[in-house]
This record gives structure tokens, C-alpha cells and sequence, in this order.
């Protein structure tokens, strides 16, 4: 048997131990608050050693958010009785991508960061296909298509990038 007094250590002990001199001598509201106390002095530490990461530096969200600003810009020569269908999809899926990135950057845990990139490749992906659909509809050129494809492309290298930097100490994480 084992008796739980910390949130990081165990403690072997016999049930008689437990039943007779722990449940009798120890109140379980002590016991508790010592678990809470120790809880809260390893947050804090962990909050002392961190940085506030500013995802504004990472080239990858610059670049995503000037994708954005141009395909607002663009999407504002698409047909009024587009704006519910397609545009509405585009500008959500293209600012998802920054959106992401941003959320994943400031996370805690690797993981969720790793979480997040993935979603903006998605993001990415969906962006792709509503543009393919605005050329195939014609209400962007062939020019104006194969630049955001291009800067597309290269937004999604490099998350790629940024996913695989992360996969090795993803792993190791709970």
C-alpha cells in the first residue's frame, strides 16, 4: 500500500499503518492542504522559469497575417452572392492559419503547441482548396492565384519545420 503525500511521491506503507495511525492521528483536511500547498509552490516555481514567448516574432505567423491581408483585399472583388459561401469559408480558413500559430506559440506544453501547428496546416489546406475554387469560378486571375499559392506553400514549409523542431521533445512530454 501506498500513501499519496505530495503530488509527485509516494510512500510505501502497510494498511495497518494507514488505518490505525494515519485515518486516526491525521486529519484529512491537513492532509489536503499539504497536498494543495505543494501543488502551488511547484506552479509557482514553474511560472518563475518561464518567458512569455511573442508569437509575433516567428516569421511564419508574419507571413501567415500578410496572406490574410491580401485575401481580404482580394476576396473584395468576389460576387455579392458570394459572401456567405465562399468568401465567408476563405477568410475564416486563412485566418485560422495566424490564428493557430499565435494559440500554439503562447502554449505551456509542447504538445499543444504541436496541436495547434497541425491545425494551421489545416488551415492551410482549406485555404488552398477555396482559392482553387475562386480560379476554377474565375473571380481571381491565374496570376493572382499562383502568388498565394506560392506564399501558401511556403507558410505550410514552413510550419513543417516548426512541427519537426518540436517532434523530438514532443515525444518525450506527458
Amino acid at each position: 500500500m501506498y500513501l499519496l503525500y505530495s503530488p509527485l511521491t509516494l510512500l510505501p506503507f502497510s494498511n495497518y499503518f494507514i488505518k490505525k495511525i494515519l485515518l486516526s492521528k491525521f486529519d484529512l483536511s491537513l492532509l489536503f492542504r499539504i497536498m494543495w500547498k505543494n501543488l502551488f509552490e511547484r506552479m509557482n516555481f514553474m511560472s518563475q522559469n518561464l518567458y512569455i514567448k511573442d508569437f509575433k516574432s516567428l516569421k511564419v505567423w508574419q507571413k501567415a497575417t500578410e496572406l490574410t491581408n491580401e485575401i481580404y483585399k482580394i476576396t473584395k472583388k468576389f460576387p455579392k452572392f458570394e459572401t456567405h459561401i465562399i468568401v465567408s469559408q476563405l477568410l475564416r480558413a486563412c485566418t485560422s492559419i495566424g490564428a493557430n500559430i499565435a494559440e500554439g506559440n503562447t502554449q505551456l506544453y509542447k504538445s499543444r503547441e504541436y496541436y495547434h501547428y497541425n491545425l494551421a496546416l489545416g488551415s492551410a489546406g482549406e485555404t488552398r482548396n477555396f482559392l482553387a475554387i475562386a480560379l476554377m469560378n474565375e473571380y481571381i486571375t491565374k496570376e493572382e492565384y499562383d502568388a498565394l499559392e506560392l506564399r501558401l506553400i511556403e507558410i505550410i514549409k514552413m510550419l513543417y519545420g516548426c512541427i519537426k523542431k518540436l517532434e523530438p521533445e514532443q515525444s518525450n512530454e506527458l
